[in-house]
């Protein structure tokens, strides 16, 4: 529609995310989560995309450290770098 607006919601339009999906989700979440300080209380979101893929490289490890890194140059407060 013009507003924007989708009936249905999130998981009909999109679609549920696969067991893989949630997996990487949850690789890239666990070890950067409590590197962030106490008291950080703003939404954030790691987005990572594979732009290319030669299919022996698994792409998971790399999109931890791109996220870690991310997160080192933005102004989030961290405990540590990963």
């Amino acid at each position: 529609s013009a507003a924007g607006l989708t009936k249905g919601g999130f998981i009909k339009r999109d679609g549920r995310p696969s067991d893989d999906e949630i997996l990487v989700s949850r690789l890239i979440d666990r070890p950067l989560r409590p590197m962030i300080a106490e008291g950080w209380t703003h939404d954030t979101q790691l987005l990572s995309w594979v732009l290319s893929y030669d299919q022996k490289t698994v792409p998971n490890p790399l999109s931890v450290c791109g996220c870690a890194a991310a997160l080192a140059v933005s102004d989030i407060p961290l405990v540590k770098p990963v």
